[in-house]
Formats: structure tokens, C-alpha cells, sequence
């Protein structure tokens, strides 16, 4: 059975008649917590973490002051919020009530006593300059926002919408009668279990304690997702292999994906070697998003050697490799979004080879290089950084034997591995990473090979 934990108002406790209401409306549906909270802030945010820890309810709800609360500590345990009525600015409802109060509602404790003094203002306020610092945009769909259209006391929906998109309104006051909690709160409650808490489960990891004396924030896989949600990424050979991963990937965490490839297919098919192709390719792209949050040049130019390869062969292996994605960028900076990133897509033929590749291993390094140049280029405007894969089977093939073995991670890569740097360098987590190339390859070209040295031979070629 699915738990909600509800946040009372200030001057409100645990069993309030709004407290009521919701159990009532959960039940045989949901477990309803209404604990009362401590008075002082600071105390009440520990005490709801710890219940947090302890119970791992599945919806927060809180009305007044007690959205103020859930709205600070929503991001920070993964949990959905619904906010009523929040009052983002206690300090200002506090200031003009200095002096000694009680609750409106029976308290566990028996003590029905408040004192508002400067300390406790103060206190809300530090918090207060903070409240939003944990808002992680991927929470903009995951925490609600109610607001009566009768509330004379709280009037800060402009300043949710702010931070969150969802906004609702019922026509009560400030603090909603039991009816309108069954009527209004409830459902958009039941709502939110439904659409948020059961379809996308969160997951945690920890971090260091905040100014809160708390520690959890979203997952490393959230940031990543809503680091692809609404984004436009563009994937030039993304009908196969590498780039077709690549490309279902970033569409798997919401991304628009734009590919170009030489296959026929449901995208954009066209040679990158022809610099009209990239010219019509920009265009679609800037006419249909008006903007490009992430490149991924991935297209694969020919390898041959120096016996067989021709001029004209060199030269389009060349074009494909270095030019093409040079161009491209070039066609789509002046569109690039807030936090964009490029990943262009090397080898570890960058740094090494085998005989009969010039033209790839050309191809290759000249992107290691191009990348360094462009993240220079568009500082402050994108993130540019290459990978260099070694050894990857686009058939997701199970190696044993020498094949494995040799590779000091035990086995062989596949597109997965890749796309995994590819949708990390493209999100938040990597925004101190520019102008680099990582080589991901099992750890092949750290391996000192040597004639004679444990188990190797040189087989002399021909």
C-alpha cells in the first residue's frame, strides 16, 4: 500500500482537521502519516527526514509552512511533492505575530504552546535564502503546486512557477476545509501517485550533509535523464552500430533525436561527404527545433591502406571524418542552446595502428585534434570533447579465449559502453569536462606488449 506523508501549517498539528480529511480520503488506499512537527525549522526538516528514512512514503504533501518544507527536502530524498497554498516567505507571516500563541489542534505532546520570537524569524529566514538552492530541474514535473483562489495570505504562485510547471487552483482560502481536501487535494494526490510516484520510481545516492543536516539527492541516473529530457540531438551515422545506440538512448531519456545516415531509412538520408547534404540537413533541423542542444559526429569514414587506397578515397575519408563535422557545427553554432555539448567520436587508432589503415587512422586523429580546437573556439558557448573506442562489437557478440582474455577488462566493448561516456559528457555531471578525449577500449593501449613477455609472441608479418 502506498504511503503519503503530510506536512502541516504552522499553526496547524498532526491532527488537524485537514489531517483528517486526508485519511479519510486515503482510506483503504494509502497509509496517511500526520506526524506533528517541530516547531523551530531546522529540528522539523532532521525530524522529516528521519521519518523519511524510516517509513519511505511515496508522496509528500504539505500546506503552508509545511510546503515550504516539502518543497526543500523533495529533491533532496527523491520523493514527489504536492504543494498547498506553500508559503515561500514565513518571515514575513511571523514578523507581525512576535509574541505567544497555541496550536490550533491537539498536540501528542500535550504542549499547546508557540512562541514567536526573533530567533525562530531568523532561523526561517536563513532558510528562507536557501529553500530553493536544492531544486534540481529534473523535479520541475515532480513537485505540484495548489493554490486556493481565495488565499488572502499567501500569494507566491509567480515564484513557484519559477522553479516548477505544474500549477493547479480550487476556489477555498488559505487553509482548505475538510471538504475541499477531499475534493481538491485528493484527487490531484491520487493523481500524483498514479502519473509520477508509479511511473518513474526514484533511486538515491549519498552525498555530503547540506545546510538542512541532510544528505540525499536525485540519482545520478535522474540528472542524466532530465539532462536528455526536451533536448535536440543530432547523430550523424546513427542508423547502425555505435550511432544507432547512441541515438535510441538519448531517445529512451526523452530527447528529440535527429539523425543523418547513408541508409536508407525513418531519418534524414544523406552522404555527409556533400557539403549541400549538410547545408539541407541544418536547415530541416533549425526549421523544425530552432535549436541543438547536442552533436554527436559518428559517421564512419573508409579505412584502407596505402597499397589499395586511392586519392579520391583518402580525400572522402577525409571529408567524412574531419571535414563534415567541422562544417556542421559551423551551420548549426549560431543555434547552439544554453549548455550545449559536442561529442565527436575518434578511435584508439588515434594513437596507434595496424597496417593498411591511413585513411582511418587519418580521419580519426584529425577529429582527436579538431576537438580540442573547437572547445577552445566555443568557450562558454559548448562543451566539446571526443571519445576514442577500442575494440567494439555493434552485434553485441560474447568473446572468450585470446580475444578477452588479452583485453585488460576481460572482455570486448559494445555501443553501450559508448553511448554510456556519450550521454554522460552530455550532461551536467561532465560540465567541467571540455577539450578532452577519452579512450575507452578495456585498457588496450595502456598495455606494454613485448616479444617474449609473459606469453607474448611476435609473429613476423609477411
Amino acid at each position: 500500500m502506498k504511503k503519503i506523508l503530510f506536512l502541516h501549517g504552522f499553526f496547524a498539528t498532526g491532527s488537524c482537521p485537514m489531517a483528517r480529511a486526508l485519511r479519510e480520503a486515503f482510506d483503504g488506499q494509502a497509509i496517511v502519516l500526520t506526524p506533528d512537527l517541530p516547531l523551530h525549522p531546522k529540528e522539523a526538516l532532521k525530524y522529516i527526514r528521519m521519518l523519511i528514512d524510516k517509513e519511505k512514503p511515496d508522496l509528500l504533501i504539505g500546506n503552508s509552512c509545511g510546503a515550504f518544507l516539502a518543497q526543500m527536502l523533495s529533491p533532496v530524498v527523491g520523493i514527489p511533492a504536492l504543494l498547498g497554498n506553500p508559503h515561500f516567505k514565513m518571515t514575513d507571516f511571523l514578523s507581525g505575530r512576535i509574541g505567544e500563541h497555541e496550536y490550533k489542534a491537539p498536540r501528542m505532546d500535550g504542549n499547546q504552546k508557540i512562541i514567536i520570537n526573533e530567533t525562530l524569524i531568523n532561523e526561517f529566514g536563513e532558510l528562507e535564502a536557501t529553500q530553493f538552492d536544492c531544486c534540481n530541474p529534473y523535479y520541475k514535473d515532480r513537485v505540484w503546486g495548489l493554490f486556493g483562489e481565495q488565499d488572502t495570505l499567501a500569494h507566491f504562485e509567480p515564484l513557484f512557477l519559477q522553479h516548477y510547471n505544474n500549477s493547479y487552483h480550487f476556489p477555498g482560502g488559505h487553509t482548505p476545509t475538510e471538504q475541499e481536501v477531499k475534493t481538491w487535494y485528493a484527487p490531484l494526490a491520487q493523481k500524483m501517485i498514479m502519473e509520477v510516484t508509479a511511473n518513474q520510481p526514484m533511486k538515491h545516492r549519498e552525498q555530503k550533509p547540506n545546510l538542512f543536516g541532510l544528505c540525499r539527492v536525485a540519482t545520478e541516473e535522474d540528472e542524466v535523464n532530465y539532462a536528455a529530457k526536451d533536448k535536440v540531438v543530432i547523430v550523424t551515422g546513427g542508423a547502425h552500430g555505435i550511432g544507432k545506440c547512441i541515438a535510441e538512448e538519448f531517445r529512451k531519456k526523452g530527447a528529440s533525436v535527429a539523425v543523418i545516415d547513408m541508409r536508407e531509412g525513418d531519418h534524414f538520408v544523406g552522404d555527409i561527404s556533400k557539403k549541400e547534404v549538410l547545408e539541407a540537413f541544418a536547415d530541416e533541423i533549425i526549421g523544425k527545433y530552432g535549436k541543438v542542444d547536442y552533436i554527436i559526429n559518428n559517421a564512419l569514414p573508409l579505412m584502407k591502406g596505402l597499397d589499395e587506397c586511392t586519392w579520391e578515397e583518402f580525400q572522402y575519408a577525409l571529408t567524412v571524418g574531419i571535414t563534415a563535422p567541422f562544417y556542421l557545427v559551423k551551420l548549426l553554432a549560431p543555434y547552439l542552446a544554453e549548455g550545449a555539448s559536442i561529442v565527436n567520436i575518434s578511435s584508439s587508432r588515434d594513437r596507434m595502428s595496424q597496417p593498411q589503415t591511413e585513411s582511418y587512422t587519418a580521419a580519426k586523429g584529425g577529429i582527436a585534434a579538431l576537438t580540442h580546437a573547437l572547445a577552445v573556439t566555443l568557450r562558454n558557448k559548448a562543451r566539446v570533447n571526443s571519445i576514442s573506442p577500442g575494440w567494439i562489437d555493434t552485434d553485441y557478440k560474447e568473446y572468450d579465449g585470446a580475444d578477452a582474455v588479452q583485453q585488460p577488462a576481460g572482455r570486448v566493448g559494445n555501443p553501450m559502453d559508448i553511448a554510456n561516456m556519450v550521454l554522460f559528457l552530455c550532461s551536467d555531471k561532465a560540465g567541467f569536462i571540455t577539450g578532452e578525449n577519452i579512450c575507452i577500449d578495456g585498457g588496450m593501449t595502456r598495455q606494454m606488449i613485448y616479444h617474449g613477455d609473459h606469453g607474448w609472441t611476435l609473429t613476423e608479418m609477411q
